[in-house]
């Protein structure tokens, strides 16, 4: 099958509605060719869209590698029906809702799943639950807040975060991220949110891929 280019997929993005439980959830859907990738907004309290720049560079990357990707909004976010809330399982029930609208979508059985900040913690938890996913990428995984166990992952993973973050104790990730061969980590010159060297993060995403 012939590759789409960049310069004749540009008006692939599109709008898409995606069944939740509270009712609609708004997403954002990327054609292309090749696998899919679903990918979680950080804290919907604090801000949390799929409008945030780490998102989009995110969905920027899988546009560039001709992937599927969706990205949403959490329930009572932006246009996203239902009350906005933090709870760890609702979040997961938005995030299966948006699962299985790509899958239905780009016909594939599995999928790549990313997420920034809460989102990856989000993204990390339902790998725990459904073991779907054939890669994983987390951006920016707040381990002072939420209790990523590395151990616990199989598959392919790449993890992104900033030499900066307060958020999160680089010498746990290091030192577990170490024992899993399945796991690589690459720490960029940055903060939590990105605010310097944020087009780095499609940069490994795509290199990584390409690797595996």
């Amino acid at each position: 099958m012939k590759k789409i280019t960049l310069s004749n997929r540009q008006y692939n993005e599109r709008s898409t509605i995606i069944a939740g439980e509270q009712g609609v959830l708004e997403g954002i859907f990327i054609k292309g060719l090749d696998e899919s990738a679903v990918i979680a907004s950080p804290h919907p309290l604090f801000g949390g869209s799929m409008s945030n720049p780490v998102i989009n560079e995110i969905a920027y990357s899988f546009y560039r590698l001709n992937y599927n990707s969706l990205r949403f909004n959490y329930r009572g976010v932006d246009g996203s029906q239902g009350e906005i809330t933090d709870n760890i399982d609702k979040c997961l029930k938005d995030y299966n809702s948006t699962v299985k609208h790509l899958l239905e979508t780009s016909k594939d059985n599995n999928y790549i799943g990313a997420g920034y900040s809460f989102g990856s913690y989000i993204t990390y938890a339902y790998y725990l639950q459904n073991k779907n996913q054939s890669k994983m990428i987390l951006v920016s995984p707040p381990n002072t807040m939420y209790d990523f166990q590395l151990s616990k992952i199989s598959i392919p993973t790449l993890i992104i975060y900033g030499s900066h973050d307060s958020y999160i104790n680089s010498s746990i990730i290091t030192e577990e991220a170490e024992k899993m061969p399945n796991i690589q980590t690459v720490i960029v010159n940055s903060d939590h949110f990105f605010s310097k060297n944020l087009n780095k993060i499609s940069l490994i995403i795509n290199s990584w891929i390409k690797e595996k």
